[in-house]
């Protein structure tokens, strides 16, 4: 059942739904009547306790809420100047963000199109084409939640293109207006009134509407692909579909924007359907054979805020259903949508998939195929060993595929999964494989490294020196003709005579130095002229700013920890070439499987240094990225941010105990299908470990083997009566899953 209680405080509406679900488990009890009605009296009064502000609200809390290792951006992009800027080309893009901490920097008023008095987050996007633009925020933690878009933020009432809080408290809020290409727009999270409990919030930004809005425009689902998984999005969508109380629990639980999928089973059996909603989005769902007159309705909408819904029911071979997803109430949001058989019948999973290059564009797969009973193969690659796509089909025993479409000096992962009517296989094994580099072009090449100079704050009088490498790329000799100069507050150092002639992988390092005579901004550069067909005239830009007073300046080296394919810790050095204290507050630390250690934070007098230590240790094979942020009190760069990245070329292999039991050589396990490794130990209770020893298909532990620390047989330890419990380790780290075996 579900309470909703409203409540007008200083002309601002304030809204509590409150949804209390009982399950089979929970009706075996009855309430008194009296008590029933007195608890409800309870949950519909909460988290109005002071005027105008929620400060208790009864959730409980989803599967990636904010209790799980989600990731927030700091509230230092809370001003229209420090916005999250979203590049079109990765749209649709979303992200987890928070109000905590942020302040109240935007309010377009009461009379804009959404009140905007609390804390807010801004991002920025300039649409590179004018589309209609879907953008909805879902709270995460339980506030009332405000969205509304301005092209200027010192006068957000004048210029607010859309906006929405018209959901109520903890439900999403979105808009959908038609963006004109080069206008810069603001997209503000805010709260309409401020609230000190405004938290985490999810944020999607898409271009265009939702395109299964509608049973004509179903997403189709293909038997052939299941289990089934897809991420999905009601923001932008209407209520084309509401079948009342037919589906559901309730009338409210089908009266938000709806989106649908379409199914049609290859065979008859139980079906498992599940949404998953992301953040506090109420969400509900059902299926029907008929979108028109809703008949053989069946739903599931027994969950709060955040809940996922699932349906489990028998599905008909050769019946087309149309499974609708709803929100509570009017709510809308982002969600996970996943459609699996609970008898899977897909094809057993290619193995020993291998890849090859033979050259800079060429890459050569081959598998091993262990069904009989699939229609075929689906390939697909990664850049990064984690986001796979589909890149190609070949037909049924078909063992091997040739990728033409891969570029130089690059890993390409690659994965096998064998398919037919009823569904697809686990993948494959993933294998790799790195294309070899270009080859040298005939002509000269120039290479200008960094093409632009940014010397931040330096104090009148003093100076501050960079360096700029011209380097020949190519296999003909490159004559620089002439370097131009900078001028101003810049200049050129160290010029070389001219004309200058770099043979093949020469370089030349150039030294420009800014020393600013009186204090603000600097702008300029130089251009270096050269005999490349290509690319004659380069340009190398520069700036920095005249400081009257010292200033701390944060020097990091390296800018970029780049592990390649080792494990070798770095070193980062942190460093105050400025000519006051540099305060560093906070050293925000890169995602698994980096690591940092050592005393970063603390002030640093001129000149001074910290080293930290950064580590990798992949477990898996990919390439991985993260970053390290360095919060200072630098004024330059208030946020250092220095890219962290590695490549995993080494998998861990996890072995599997197949058939264990005592014989009379030992205690023995099948070789086929464990995955053990010369080199595996066998340990028991986690306490002694024994060496394994190969032989006729098996792995054993012989009775004359003895373990170390305690110099003990099986025999000793395995008594009648007695049970234990034994994990086999790789000499790789993979361990098994523990199997207990009773003397």
């Amino acid at each position: 059942m579900r309470v909703a209680h409203s409540r007008r405080t200083n002309g601002v509406k304030v809204v509590m739904n409150l949804k209390i679900k009982l399950n089979c488990q929970s009706l075996k009890h009855r309430w008194p009547l009296g008590f029933s009605l007195a608890l409800l009296v309870v949950l519909a009064a909460a988290g109005l306790t002071r005027s105008g502000q929620a400060s208790s609200t009864l959730t409980q809390m989803a599967p990636g809420g904010i209790n799980s290792s989600q990731k927030f951006t700091p509230a230092s992009v809370d001003t229209c100047a420090g916005a999250t800027v979203i590049n079109p080309a990765s749209l649709p893009f979303t992200e987890d963000s928070t109000l905590a901490n942020a302040a109240n920097d935007i309010d377009p008023g009461l009379a804009g199109c959404a009140p905007g008095a609390g804390k807010d987050v801004v991002y920025s996007f300039t649409p590179s084409a004018t589309d209609i633009y879907t953008v909805g925020v879902t709270p995460i933690s339980s506030f009332d939640v405000s969205l509304y878009i301005v092209t200027d933020c010192s006068n957000p009432a004048g210029t607010c293109v859309a906006g929405s809080n018209a959901n109520g408290f903890d439900r999403g809020e979105s808009v959908r207006p038609t963006l004109t290409a080069g206008t810069r727009y603001f997209i503000v999270v805010d709260t309409p009134t401020f609230d000190n409990n405004a938290g985490a919030f999810h944020f999607s930004l898409r271009r265009g509407l939702v395109a299964n809005d509608t049973c004509a425009t179903a997403t189709v689902i293909d038997p052939s692909r299941l289990p089934f998984s897809v991420s999905g999005t009601t923001f932008g969508a209407v209520n084309n579909v509401d079948p009342g109380e037919s589906c559901s629990l309730s009338s409210q639980s089908t009266r938000g924007p709806d989106v649908v999928f379409q199914f049609t089973p290859a065979d008859t059996q139980l079906y498992v359907i599940t949404v998953t909603p992301i953040g506090h989005f109420d969400t509900s769902v059902y299926l029907t054979t008929n979108c028109s007159t809703i008949i053989d309705c069946f739903g599931a909408d027994v969950g709060g805020a955040g809940d996922p819904e699932t349906i489990r029911k028998s599905l008909n071979a050769g019946t087309t259903y149309s499974i609708v997803v709803d929100g509570f109430g009017g709510d809308n949001g982002d969600f996970t949508f996943s459609l699996q058989p609970s008898l899977p019948r897909a094809p057993v999973a290619p193995s020993d998939l291998t890849a090859t290059a033979v050259s800079a564009t060429q890459i050569n797969l081959s598998w091993r195929d262990n069904s009989g009973d699939e229609l075929g193969f689906r390939i697909e690659r990664s850049l990064d060993g984690f986001s796979f796509g589909e890149i190609a089909t070949v037909g049924s025993n078909v063992t091997s595929f040739n990728d033409t479409t891969v570029f130089a000096n690059t890993f390409f992962f690659y994965r096998v999964s064998s398919f037919n009517n009823f569904g697809t296989s686990d993948p494959s094994n993933i294998a790799f494989a790195q294309t070899p580099g270009n080859p040298i072009p005939p002509n000269p090449v120039i290479v200008v490294m960094p093409i632009s100079i940014d010397f931040g704050s330096v104090r009148v009088t003093q100076s501050d020196t960079r360096t700029v490498t011209i380097s020949n790329g190519g296999q003909a000799n490159l004559i620089i003709s002439s370097i131009s100069d900078p001028g101003g507050p810049f200049t050129i150092v160290n010029k070389p005579v001219l004309p200058l002639t770099l043979q093949s992988t020469e370089s030349v390092t150039l030294t420009v130095r800014f020393a600013p005579t009186s204090g603000g901004q600097a702008n300029t550069s130089f251009a270096i002229q050269s005999n490349d067909p290509n690319a004659p005239l380069s340009t190398v830009s520069l700036t920095g700013i005249g400081a009257a007073a010292p200033v701390p300046n944060l020097e990091v080296t390296p800018v970029t920890v780049d592990f390649g394919t080792t494990t070798t810790p770095k070193m980062l050095v942190l460093k105050n070439t400025g000519e006051a204290d540099l305060l560093v507050s906070t050293i925000l630390p890169p995602a698994a499987p980096f690591f940092v250690s050592g005393a970063g934070t603390g002030t640093l007098k001129t000149g001074e240094m910290k080293t930290l230590t950064v580590t990798f240790s992949p477990s898996t094979i990919g390439v991985f990225q993260s970053g390290i942020s360095i919060i200072s009190n630098d004024p330059d760069s208030l946020i250092t941010f220095i890219p962290v990245r590695g490549t995993s070329t080494s998998q861990v292999i996890v072995p599997n105990i197949v058939g264990l039991q005592f014989k009379k050589k030992g205690l023995r396990f099948q070789s086929a299908g464990s995955n053990v490794v010369a080199g595996a130990v066998l340990i028991v209770d986690n306490k002694e470990t024994f060496t394994l020893d190969q032989g006729d298909g098996i792995w054993v532990v012989l009775k004359s083997t003895r373990s170390t620390p305690g110099n003990l047989r099986i025999i000793d330890i395995f008594t009648p009566g007695s049970t234990h419990s034994v994990v086999v380790k790789n000499p790789n780290g993979g361990t098994s899953a523990p199997v207990s075996i009773s003397g």
